[in-house]
């Protein structure tokens, strides 16, 4: 059985600690705006904030749109991603891409995917929804696409 937790509310140390308890529940980390701006602005002070939580945390999630759904500034991500190579944080942990991700937009999601040397994950919610409420064929289209993405399918 997987287990996950996605925070922003705890510190590093306390995220160890749940990781310890728990060895076996993925934990995801969403990024702030202001940790987006600073790894755009000062990627060093970026990696000296976000190195005890790479040593914790399975995933670092980048939404641009906070739970929104808004589309992904797929320019700025692989921008991003390409700086996080080049720290070398990608060495400790996974990344997952979120923002207005439906089957309709994952051709532009391809090129994410292709950076080098990435675990890279997509989470959808308000691309699979259709007037407020989940819809099952979205969810499949948007889950074959993926597939298709990362060379999954038969």
């Amino acid at each position: 059985m997987q287990f996950s937790l996605t925070t922003c509310a705890l510190t590093a140390a306390e995220v160890g600690a749940v990781q310890r308890l728990w060895p076996h529940m993925s934990i995801t980390l969403p990024l702030s705006s202001s940790r987006m701006r600073l790894l755009h602005d000062d990627p060093a002070a970026f990696l000296v904030e976000m190195m005890p939580y790479a040593l914790v945390v399975d995933h670092l999630l980048f939404d641009q749109s906070h739970g929104r759904g808004r589309g992904l500034d797929i320019e700025g991500m692989s921008v991003r991603l390409k700086t996080i190579h080049r720290l070398g944080l990608h060495r400790h942990v996974g990344f997952i891409i979120a923002g207005g991700l439906s089957a309709e937009s994952m051709g532009a999601y391809r090129v994410l995917v292709r950076e080098r040397g990435f675990r890279i994950g997509a989470d959808a919610e308000s691309g699979l929804r259709e007037d407020g409420k989940f819809n099952v064929r979205r969810a499949l289209d948007y889950t074959y696409a993926v597939a298709e993405i990362l060379d999954l399918l038969p």
